[in-house]
């Protein structure tokens, strides 16, 4: 056990066992540094204390836990593709591909249907955080889903482009994963309330964080609340005594459980087999 400045953390064998474990019961898929800095809070291995001086102590248990997992991948004990780095991305032009690869991939039929001609609804994921995309991708990729980031709230143009592709709205479903905090829930009345004032009007349904699954998760995990941001205020107003949660804090295999039920509400799946079918 260790007390650094203003957090306490569990020795580094029990920290990076919660780790791991969480890792294994997600199925191995890459997460957020932040997600597993939320699982050591929630594990009770990690606790924040009220800030006493310049130092910002969630930032000082952030960077300790990062800290910890590059010393962990440096070591094997953590493997180096567990944690998403989408701050940094990059755009490789040579990928190594043989001659063998390309030619199975050939022989693979490269036309394509779109297996939501024929759906009621035709559905698309928006992301408040980039760092999101891609784990939510890799839920609905085989769907062909498409996942749209807003970064926040969504630019004009990323709103005209949606403007366009909906119409008026009539069989578009909006699927919204963001944090639930007073920006969070702004940026999602923002964005229904740029395309109903373009004549857009799709159907949004957040998917996470709601309301109810906040009331799942470990009080020590919730974020601050900025009194002087306008939008506290009308946010306490709707969730009385509630606190605010990222969307990190949730592990793919939850996420996942969200997102499809959301999915299987407006999709009919043996139209979409037989498109893919036919294909």
């Amino acid at each position: 056990m260790s007390k650094k400045g203003c957090f306490w953390h569990a020795d580094k064998k029990t920290c990076l066992d919660l780790i791991l474990k969480d890792y294994e019961a997600n199925g191995g898929h890459a997460q957020m540094l932040r997600h597993f800095h939320y699982v050591l809070l929630s594990g009770g291995a990690m606790t924040i204390f009220e800030k006493t001086g310049k130092a910002d102590p969630k930032e000082q248990a952030y960077k300790w836990v990062s800290t910890l997992l590059v010393e962990a991948r440096e070591d094997g004990t953590f493997p180096w593709e567990g944690i998403i780095d989408s701050g940094r991305r990059s755009f490789p032009r040579w990928r190594g591909y043989g001659l063998q690869n390309f030619s199975d991939g050939c022989q693979r039929a490269s036309y394509r249907l779109d297996p939501w001609l024929l759906q009621e609804r035709r559905l698309e994921v928006w992301v408040e955080k980039d760092d999101m995309a891609d784990a939510l991708n890799l839920i609905v990729a085989e769907l062909r889903i498409p996942i749209y980031v807003a970064k926040g709230y969504g630019s004009a143009t990323i709103k005209n482009d949606a403007k366009n592709r909906y119409g008026d709205g009539k069989g578009h479903v909006l699927l919204y994963c963001g944090d639930f905090d007073p920006t969070g829930i702004d940026i999602e009345r923002e964005l229904k309330d740029n395309l109903a004032a373009n004549g857009a009007y799709p159907l949004i349904e957040r998917v996470t964080l709601t309301y109810e699954h906040t009331l799942l998760l470990p009080p020590i995990t919730a974020i601050d609340l900025k009194e002087s941001d306008p939008r506290t205020k009308k946010f306490r107003e709707q969730y009385p005594g509630s606190k605010g949660y990222e969307m990190n804090i949730v592990g793919i295999r939850q996420l996942e459980d969200y997102l499809l039920t959301a999915v299987n509400k407006y999709m009919d799946v043996p139209k979409f087999n037989a498109a893919i079918e036919l294909e």
